[in-house]
């Protein structure tokens, strides 16, 4: 079990930010990046913060159980509550953003090949509707 404040602090942090031990570093012990740089990655081959991680991690997976569906369901209903309010948030903006990857509606129209800046081919993926 973790004791050390600044541990747990990391290990907290690091599940928060999509596990980058570097950022994580940075955050909790407020050093230049080239310390954290290194640092970071050192604190996760420490057994009792490796431990913790792995012991969040496999609580996280069995609490992961939603669908595909479900997490389009769940940035339906932000982008639904910004209909209704009229208040844009950074939370509506990643929704549609999202929702918009998962749909595939973000996907290129035309795909331009080049080589040494040359055009060699032009690909019309025909998504006009």
């Amino acid at each position: 079990m973790i004791t050390n404040k600044r541990h747990i602090a990391f290990v907290d942090t690091y599940m928060k930010n999509g596990m980058n031990a570097t950022a994580a570093y940075k955050t909790v012990y407020k050093a230049a990046d080239g310390v954290c740089n290194v640092n970071g990655p050192r604190l996760l081959l420490n057994n009792l913060i490796a431990t913790e991680i792995a012991k969040r991690q496999k609580i996280n997976s069995k609490n992961s159980n939603k669908t595909k569906d479900d997490i389009i369901s769940d940035l339906e209903l932000i982008i639904e509550e910004f209909k209704l309010t009229g208040k844009l948030t950074t939370n509506t903006l990643k929704a549609i953003e999202i929702l918009n990857k998962m749909k595939g509606w973000n996907e290129a129209d035309r795909v331009d090949i080049t080589s040494a800046g040359q055009p060699i081919i032009k690909i019309d993926l025909g998504n006009d509707e």
